[in-house]
């Protein structure tokens, strides 16, 4: 879906996810990536959608700049997960990370890069690709660089091996 944005933005929406069953009625997140053709810049946010299908602002391309120290993020091809609790969990690829959201909004890193080089053994990492919650409640995620399936605990966020392509 395209949508011109004065300043020749361009609205790209990457991503709509539907929650597991064990969510929240209601709850659904959109990420969004708006790109500058003219000078190549990216940002970035995740928007809510309310049940009225309105949204709301969840996580602004400002907080992640912020979190991750990056000049820009990207929110294509990434994956997004809600936990029971209602944290929201969604990689970023310019930073190979994996960034926690409370319900209120509060960002922190829950994966990153290091620990996931620590774990497949690849000199980087690729998190173009989804993630979901478990039926045990913790979060699985694909590393596009390794071709492996890795684990995050909640809480904790201990990276580990699920399947590899090995």
């Amino acid at each position: 879906m395209k949508k011109s944005i004065s300043g020749f933005m361009i609205l790209f929406l990457t991503m709509i996810i539907s929650l597991s069953a064990n969510a929240a009625p209601g709850d659904l997140f959109v990420q969004v990536d708006l790109e500058d053709p003219l000078v190549g810049d990216e940002q970035c946010s995740i928007l809510k959608v309310l049940p009225d299908s309105t949204f709301t602002e969840f996580v602004s391309f400002p907080t992640i700049l912020a979190l991750t120290g990056l000049a820009d993020c990207s929110m294509s091809n990434t994956g997004i997960a809600v936990a029971d609790n209602g944290n929201v969990y969604f990689s970023e690829p310019a930073s190979d990370s994996i960034i926690k959201a409370t319900p209120a909004g509060a960002l922190s890193t829950f994966v990153t890069k290091a620990q996931i080089i620590a774990v497949t053994g690849e000199p980087g990492a690729n998190l173009n690709n989804g993630m979901v919650i478990g039926p045990d409640g913790d979060l699985y995620f694909n590393d596009g660089r390794s071709n492996s399936i890795l684990k995050a605990t909640i809480p904790g966020g201990v990276v580990s091996l699920v399947v590899s392509e090995a």
